[in-house]
């Protein structure tokens, strides 16, 4: 399979030649990336979660640099191996030119699959390859842009969009004192002084691209959608970025849990239909960006740690969906639900669709995809699909609660809990919930 494509990036030719050079930013490039690091200058060692269709596995191999002339061209020679998904490699041939200020790269890349990989169509194989070279330009250009970590009160300039304080900013009062109380607590009860409890650890950011912010901190990380000029619609490039951020959380061990949620009011509006021209034009378009949406709930729904959705404002489509992957729904009093696939013409995802009809039953999934029906938040909870809701004045308090016990369980129970209960009502296939 040959495959031919090229991106403007706007960096100078220079920068752009070093930073695809350097792990620490392809690693943050490379959409599923777990871990990379350099054998030698021209040699680097990786292991990468990915999906192609209906095949989900972890590659690891390496990837050599040669036929180098610096700042123009290279030769990158790649190759993995996914277990019993079988194998890839590929040979991709990376050419820069300046372009006005910017840099244009052309690429051609030769791939070859074995295994069950080989069983796959052309067609699925070649728009699952371009959409992993659109995302990887993607996040490309924002690790270039962005620096690895920003600390807590450092300013983060927002030229164009206006960052909302995070949950768990507004929730680490509440968690810190809640933390001093049952140190108090423990100490009454032993006879002997114990140590203070350390103090919590202070989030950091980690940017990512596009829009989807990521913040760590007292054992709970965020996951925000943070598009509010669109009231944080989905566009195809979030989609996978919502995919790697819960594969990165749900390995990394400062995080016993994760909330997903809205910047500035509002969960998410859906998906961003404005760009269906583009990203939805063709039989193969759409079978790749369904499968970008599938791989979202997919990554949420696989994630050993226990995720929360917390919901403000609009809940709608594929956003609903996003929530519906979660292991809990918090809402907000006005919060608002829907699926408007009936009034769109389109019909609504496989794997949404089987969350929708596990939380609420089939007379009320009916309902809600035939008929677009909008639930507030009370009718939401009535039916099932919202687990609490808070009035405006103790939605903080209630959803910092509602955390707190999730945090205080052991890992290990909870991830082999979620993985037998999503195995016995179907949600992960049974040889998938015996590897967690």
């Amino acid at each position: 399979m040959d495959i031919e494509g090229h991106a403007v990036l706007p960096f100078p030719r220079q920068a752009v030649w070093a930073h695809l050079h350097d792990p620490a930013v392809l690693q943050r490039a490379v959409p599923g990336c777990e871990s990379m690091h350099a054998v030698s200058p021209e040699k680097f060692v990786a292991r990468v979660s990915a999906s192609v269709g209906p095949i989900k596995a972890r590659f690891e191999g390496d990837a050599v640099i040669s036929e180098a002339e610096p700042p123009e061209s290279f030769t990158l020679t790649a190759s993995g191996k996914g277990g019993v998904a079988g194998f890839a490699s590929a040979v991709v041939k990376i050419r820069l030119q300046d372009d006005v200020g910017e840099t244009r790269l052309d690429y051609t890349l030769e791939a070859k699959l074995g295994g069950k990989l080989a069983q796959l169509g052309a067609r699925l194989i070649e728009s699952t390859a371009r959409s992993f070279a659109d995302a990887f330009f993607a996040r490309f250009s924002a690790a270039v842009a962005a620096p690895a970590t920003i600390a807590v009160n450092e300013a983060k300039p927002t030229p164009v969009r206006r960052r909302r304080i995070s949950i768990l900013a507004r929730l680490r009062s509440f968690m810190e004192a809640r933390k001093k109380v049952r140190a108090a607590s423990r100490q009454a009860q032993v006879a002997v002084r114990t140590p203070d409890p350390m103090p919590a650890a202070q989030p950091t950011h980690v940017p990512a691209s596009g829009y989807i912010d990521i913040e760590i901190g007292n054992d709970i990380a965020e996951v925000r959608l943070n598009r509010p000029e669109k009231k944080n619609c989905v566009s195809f490039a979030m989609w996978l970025e919502v995919a790697q951020a819960f594969n990165d959380l749900g390995g990394n061990d400062e995080v016993r849990c994760i909330v997903l949620t809205g910047a500035d009011g509002h969960f998410s509006s859906g998906a961003d239909k404005s760009e269906f021209g583009e990203v939805r034009s063709t039989p193969e378009q759409v079978a790749t960006y369904e499968q970008a949406v599938s791989g979202a709930s997919e990554a949420i729904l696989d994630c050993p740690k226990p995720v929360v959705a917390a919901i403000e404002g609009y809940c709608v489509g594929g956003g609903l969906g996003l929530a519906m992957a979660c292991d809990f729904r918090v809402g907000k009093a006005g919060s608002e639900y829907f699926i408007p696939a009936a009034k769109l013409g389109v019909v609504y995802g496989e794997r949404a669709t089987h969350s929708l009809l596990a939380l609420v039953g089939l007379v009320n999934a009916k309902r809600i995809l035939f008929a677009g029906h909008r639930m507030d938040a009370d009718e939401a909870k009535s039916m099932g699909l919202v687990d609490e809701v808070f009035s405006e004045d103790a939605y903080d308090d209630g959803l910092a609660e509602f955390l707190g016990k999730l945090t205080d369980g052991s890992p290990r129970t909870i991830s082999g809990s979620k993985a037998i209960l999503h195995s016995i009502t179907g949600l992960t296939p049974p040889d998938e919930a015996r590897t967690l």
